[in-house]
């Protein structure tokens, strides 16, 4: 990610990678020994007490960061190994006596344009986020029930690139045309209409349910 784009917010030009052949297994290891690293640096600033907080925008893992997820896996080994207890930011705000909320921050920020949401939920894209929302409802509402086939429809089309191409008039009609495919499919999905694994192309393959149904 930083080597494509180069510049991070700060203008810290970072390393740039080698030109060599993607190794997985170099990947991984250089993914497990940035874990262990981090770690330990987390440990040392949560020394004398205090919180650190460790925040990602999910769509980094899908988009950029293939060993994302192992290092994420080696990192949570690490603390434990270490001692160092994780939590939810809820609770770690409860046990915590945090210093008053900086002025100036109230709002919800983003990476969409003036750092605000419009992006994914202005007038113009609505609809997307309206239709998006309502099924997830109902995929919640479908409980256990819920087929594989539907969850995996309905994260197609929650994607963010939809509503992010539609905005901005990036790509015609594509990105409401693989919209609704994806909600028509849940649709279907959800109506018991069989549509076929074959259909199913490359949708989150090793997908669970679990992170979605259960609280």
């Amino acid at each position: 990610y930083r080597d494509n784009h180069h510049l991070t917010t700060y203008d810290h030009r970072p390393w740039s990678n080698d030109g060599e052949v993607y190794d997985f297994e170099r990947a991984e290891r250089q993914a497990k020994a940035d874990a262990a690293s981090f770690a330990e640096r987390c440990e040392q600033r949560v020394a004398n007490g205090g919180l650190c907080s460790l925040a990602f925008d999910t769509e980094l893992f899908g988009l950029w960061w293939h060993e994302g997820p192992i290092f994420l896996e080696a990192f949570v080994e690490a603390c434990r190994q270490r001692g160092v207890e994780l939590v939810a930011l809820d609770d770690a705000l409860e046990q915590t006596e945090a210093d008053p909320w900086p002025s100036g921050l109230d709002s919800g920020t983003s990476w969409g344009k003036a750092n605000s949401l419009r992006t994914w939920s202005s007038p113009k894209v609505a609809s997307i986020a309206d239709r998006a929302r309502e099924a997830e409802l109902r995929a919640l509402a479908a409980g256990p029930s819920l087929s594989l086939r539907a969850a995996r429809e309905l994260l197609a089309l929650q994607a963010s690139d939809w509503a992010f191409l539609e905005a901005d008039d990036l790509a015609g009609p594509y990105p409401l045309e693989r919209f609704n495919g994806h909600l028509e499919n849940f649709d279907a999905e959800l109506a018991s209409v069989p549509l076929g694994e074959a259909a199913l192309r490359n949708l989150a393959p090793t997908l669970s349910l679990a992170p979605l149904l259960e609280p």
